[in-house]
C-alpha cells in the first residue's frame, strides 16, 4: 500500500486572562489531507476543528489545564464516510526550580475517533509525564490542535 495521511490545517486562536490566575483560549480551524496516494480521498479531508481550554494557576509554580477539542471531516473513510472526533485533556505543569524555567508536565487524555456511516471507531486513552524547558521564560504556550493528526494516524486502522 502506498498512502500517506499528511495534514495541512490553518486557523485562528484567541486567548485572554479572566483573572491573574485564569487564562482561557479558543481555536477554530480547517484543513485537508495534502498527500496523494492509493486512498487520496481518505483521512482528514475537508476537516474542521474547534478547541476550547482553560489554564488555572494554582500557585506561582503550578498550572492546571483543561482542554476540549471537537472536529469533523467530510470524507474520512472509503471516500464518503464522514468522520466525527472529540477529545478531552486534563493536565498541568509544575516549575521544578524557582530560578530556572524547567517544568514537570503531566496529563491524562481521552480521544474518540469515529467513521460515522459504518460505525468504525476507536477510543484512545493516553497518560503522560515529561520535562519542558521554556526558552525565553514563557510557560503557558498553547499548542496546535491534536485531533487532525490523531485522526490521520488512525485512518487505516479504523478502516
Amino acid at each position: 500500500m502506498d498512502d500517506a495521511y499528511d495534514v495541512m490545517f490553518y486557523g485562528l486562536e484567541i486567548q485572554t486572562r479572566l483573572a491573574d490566575n485564569v487564562e482561557v483560549y479558543a481555536q477554530i480551524g480547517a484543513g485537508d489531507k495534502v498527500a496523494d496516494g492509493q486512498d487520496s480521498s481518505e483521512g482528514w479531508n475537508g476537516g474542521i476543528i474547534g478547541r476550547f481550554g482553560m489554564n488555572y494557576d494554582i500557585t506561582s509554580n503550578t498550572m492546571l489545564n483543561f482542554d476540549f477539542e471537537i472536529g469533523a471531516s467530510r470524507n474520512y473513510i472509503d471516500s464518503s464516510d464522514p468522520g466525527r472526533f472529540f477529545g478531552v485533556t486534563i493536565g498541568g505543569k509544575t516549575r521544578i526550580m524557582e530560578d530556572t524555567p524547567l517544568y514537570a508536565n503531566y496529563f491524562a487524555r481521552y480521544d474518540y475517533l469515529s467513521a460515522t456511516d459504518e460505525g468504525d471507531n476507536i477510543d484512545e486513552v493516553q497518560f503522560g509525564v515529561g520535562l519542558q524547558y521554556a526558552f525565553g521564560g514563557g510557560s503557558n504556550l498553547i499548542s496546535s490542535p491534536r485531533l487532525p493528526t490523531r485522526a490521520s494516524a488512525w485512518t487505516e486502522w479504523i478502516d
